[in-house]
């Protein structure tokens, strides 16, 4: 992918994890174009790279839209959120290099520092944004092509900050703590303990999108 091809796809992902661009809204090569300050092509490469992330989908009538994602779509998503990333945790134990591990640390304590300013949109979205990173690296540090590859959809679909919104103060702390938890197993290559500590992490934010759902 070329490099404008690059700077489009790192905008486009941003406004739409960020809500900036909705779920079922149109993504229109012109008003992309002007808003990334590149030609029509690095969008549409861009665009298809999108869709292999699972946060666009084309279709021959509608072009690309913002994937939409139901209730039933996000459970499905955080099943297997559950195998997936325990697994990665059980394998970044063994496999993660020390610049990751600081990485990871560094992550998990921004994002306590975050939760301790309380609630707010700003800081929804930062808390998402790190959150996302968090989970990402970790993935990436399990050094599992195979694993890289699966997770790709489940792992940068938009959920995030939907599950941020609905955390109260003492749950958002409670997540921050896990992760920090989650780093402390990974440094101290205790597979066992770090693919346990995902599995609970994933099912507590399974959990409160279905009292969300059931209202």
């Amino acid at each position: 992918m070329s490099a404008a091809a690059d700077h489009a796809y790192d905008i486009i992902r941003r406004k739409i994890l960020e809500g900036a661009f909705s779920a079922g809204q149109r993504l229109k090569e012109s008003e992309l174009s002007e808003i990334c300050e590149v030609s029509r092509t690095p969008v549409r490469e861009a665009l298809r790279r999108l869709v292999a992330d699972g946060l666009v989908i084309i279709t021959p009538n509608s072009g690309a839209i913002v994937s939409e994602w139901d209730d039933r779509d996000i459970v499905d998503i955080y099943l297997v959120r559950i195998q997936l990333e325990s697994l990665a945790a059980g394998l970044a134990a063994q496999r993660r290099t020390e610049a990751q591990l600081r990485q990871m640390d560094g992550l998990a304590r921004n994002m306590s520092d975050l939760v301790s300013e309380g609630p707010g949109r700003d800081t929804e979205i930062e808390i998402a944004k790190l959150n996302n990173e968090f989970h990402h690296l970790i993935i990436t540090a399990a050094n599992s092509r195979a694993l890289t590859a699966a997770a790709a959809q489940v792992v940068e679909a938009p959920l995030m900050l939907r599950t941020f919104r609905i955390y109260d103060a003492d749950r958002l702390r409670r997540s921050a703590s896990d992760h920090v938890e989650l780093v402390a197993a990974i440094a101290a290559q205790d597979s066992d303990s770090a693919e346990s500590l995902m599995r609970a992490h994933i099912l507590s934010g399974l959990r409160m999108l279905r009292e969300a759902q059931n209202g």
